[in-house]
Parts: C-alpha cells; sequence; structure tokens
C-alpha cells in the first residue's frame, strides 16, 4: 500500500492505493495516513459539531458488472468488520449500491445521498467510477465514544455484501470488483 497527500484546489487530500486491488466478500482494509497539514485540520472536525467542514472519503476505480444485487459496505477504523458487522455499529460509514436502468444505461448509486461519478464518458458497463461518502458524521461519533484520537490513520473496510438474502445474491456477492484506491480530501 501507498499513501500520499496532494494539495488539490482548496482542499487537502491523502491517497492510499491497495495491496490487493479487490473488493470481495472477503473484508479488505485500505489504510490511508494523512499528512501532519491533513490531520491537523482532521482534529478540529470534532469539535466544530455541523458546522464541521466535510472529509470526503473517494473509492476510485471501481468497476462492476452492474450487479444490482450486490453492495460494498464502509467501515472507519474496524478492520475485523465483515459482512456480518451491523449497519448500527458506530465505525459504519455507507453502502455503495449498483442501479440498472432501463434502456441499457447504467448508474451508480449508494445508499444514505453518497454520489457517485463517471470516470470515463458513455454508457460503457465497465467503465470506472468513483464513490464518495462523507467521513465526518462517523469520524465525530467515533471521537465522542473514544474509538478515535487526532493522529490516527484512517483505515477504510470495504466488504462486498448481497443485497437480497436468496443463495443466488449470496453467489453474487463472492464475485470481485476491481478498484484502484482510495483518497480522502478535506472539502472548503
Amino acid at each position: 500500500m501507498t499513501s500520499a497527500e496532494s494539495h488539490e484546489g482548496a482542499g487537502l487530500r491523502a491517497v492510499a492505493s491497495p495491496e490487493r486491488p479487490i473488493i470481495s466478500s472477503k473484508p479488505l482494509t485500505v489504510e490511508i495516513v494523512p499528512g501532519e497539514r491533513l490531520q491537523e485540520q482532521i482534529g478540529l472536525l470534532p469539535a466544530a459539531g455541523a458546522d464541521a467542514r466535510t472529509l470526503r472519503l473517494e473509492v476510485e476505480g471501481v468497476r462492476s458488472e452492474w450487479n444490482p444485487e450486490v453492495g460494498i459496505r464502509v467501515f472507519l477504523n474496524l478492520p475485523q468488520a465483515d459482512a456480518s458487522t451491523s449497519t448500527d455499529d458506530p465505525h459504519y460509514v455507507t453502502t455503495f449500491t449498483f442501479f440498472e436502468h432501463k434502456g441499457g444505461e447504467h448508474e451508480g448509486g449508494t445508499e444514505q445521498s453518497n454520489h457517485v461519478r463517471h470516470e470515463e464518458h458513455g454508457n460503457h458497463e465497465d467503465a470506472p467510477q468513483t464513490f464518495y461518502a462523507d467521513l465526518t458524521p462517523t469520524l465525530q461519533e467515533l471521537h465522542a465514544a473514544g474509538l478515535y484520537r487526532q493522529g490516527e490513520a484512517l483505515q477504510t473496510t470495504l466488504i462486498a455484501v448481497p443485497i437480497a438474502t436468496d443463495a443466488e445474491s449470496n453467489q453474487r456477492a463472492e464475485r470481485t470488483i476491481p478498484f484502484t484506491g482510495v483518497a480522502v480530501a478535506l472539502q472548503e
């Protein structure tokens, strides 16, 4: 895994490349080590409450077969999370899901109003996408519970989970979903 920090526009950003760039039913944890400047700004988030800036997680280069029965669960700083870990756990961030549109057009979507964008133009099913999630509320909750301290690395655990509970959906969750990396960016 590699981790780096860069200045992107007015926001700060740190990126990490996974050792195993595959999301599957086997949990994958990617550690992002923010640089000193970004870590300082992240340290201000817990005390800012509702006025906090957005610390955005980006899961980059996701390629799927547009499988609407599979989602990707995301946990923050819980590397032991797996498909049975409750979505009520304070480390839970969101579940990214895939949606099919009529007429052969595809678009990604997510639970909890997170956003996705295509990295390539057109309606190509395998066009890589970036999924976004707001980490600020989860980070604030973890800090309040004593489960996060300023200066700690941010560990993002990704797990493919079936959306439905039938055997066919469980088989689909066993498929792998390639991606290129994760990043965190502090938005103005």
